[in-house]
């Protein structure tokens, strides 16, 4: 990552004999003044170091001594540390506070690894700074995995399909296989803001709340009244053979294939409805219908 912004990275060796801490001479040593940044892990993985406060202090000193140095201070794994070692974050050090970057996150200590929500603290004009050159790449918000294709949505609302397209369950128009992850062409341009893929079809909600099915439809589940597939998005109001849906009013809707009366007998979606809305009744209606939709996959 240094080399892609045409940095030069000096790595400071460390040994297990100085439990894997950064010695501050050996710092001094390397710093000259074209240094811009330094990177500091603690605690630290898999090392499982943790900085002391009088270590910190002393890198800091080192710091105060070159004015065009800024620290990056990785903190993730502040909150999993064991006596008698303590955090003391970079940041909190006299006068340092406008020259560190503190990156965290909630993945490790409120055991939320496959959210990847992580944060970037610092004074605003340094954020601003990096926020610019964030945007201007793809940030996924959801990702969902079939049997035998997977699509996923950005933060900016586009939508994403790959895999095994035999039933046009990608949405891109054709039947052919894609290797790698293609855009799907959304109708009047609308924003996506969720997506869930049955065996062989996909579901999209839209930010404007238009729900659209594509893929296969040998038994109804896409619910535009037919049985021929779709290829492409289209705009409706999935489990393996049929959708459900739940409407802002609270009418559960159901469509597709009924071989085993799932249908008809809604007495398990009933009760997991109940439970749904009786814990999640402050949240939006679409994402409770889509949790709907999760529910039948499974349950159907």
């Amino acid at each position: 990552m240094a080399r892609l912004t045409d940095a030069t990275p000096v790595i400071l060796p460390t040994s297990i004999s100085e439990n894997f801490l950064l010695d501050s001479k050996q710092l001094e040593s390397k710093l000259n003044e074209k240094s811009r940044l330094l990177i500091l892990c603690s605690p630290s993985n898999p090392a499982g170091s943790v900085y002391p406060k009088k270590l910190l202090e002393e890198i800091a000193k080192t710091v105060a001594k070159h004015p065009s140095l800024l620290v990056l201070s990785h903190e993730i794994y502040e909150h999993i540390v064991y006596a008698p070692a303590t955090h003391t974050s970079f940041a909190s050090l006299p006068d340092l506070w406008e020259r560190t970057l503190t990156v965290n996150g909630f993945s490790k200590a409120s055991a939320m690894t496959g959210w990847r929500l992580g944060y970037l603290a610092g004074p605003k004009h340094f954020v601003a700074a990096c926020k610019k050159i964030q945007s201007q790449g793809v940030s996924i918000k959801l990702v969902v995995a079939a049997t035998e294709h997977t699509t996923d949505v950005t933060e900016d609302g586009e939508l994403y399909g790959w895999g095994w397209g035999r039933y046009g369950n990608f949405g891109l128009g054709d039947r052919n296989d894609r290797l790698v992850r293609e855009k799907v062409s959304l109708v009047n341009g609308d924003k996506m803001i969720m997506v869930a893929c049955g065996w062989r079809h996909t579901i999209s909600v839209s930010s404007s709340g238009g729900l659209y099915t594509y893929g296969w439809s040998k038994y109804g589940q896409l619910g535009h009244g037919d049985f021929e597939d779709h290829l492409t998005p289209h705009k409706i109001s999935g489990g393996w053979r049929h959708t459900m849906a739940l409407t802002s009013d609270g009418n559960l809707y159901g469509w597709g294939w009924n071989k085993q009366d799932i249908l008809d007998s809604l007495d398990r979606f009933e009760l997991v409805t109940k439970l749904i809305i009786a814990l999640l009744c402050k949240l939006n209606f679409h994402m409770i219908g889509h949790i709907l939709v999760t529910v039948a996959q499974n349950i159907g």
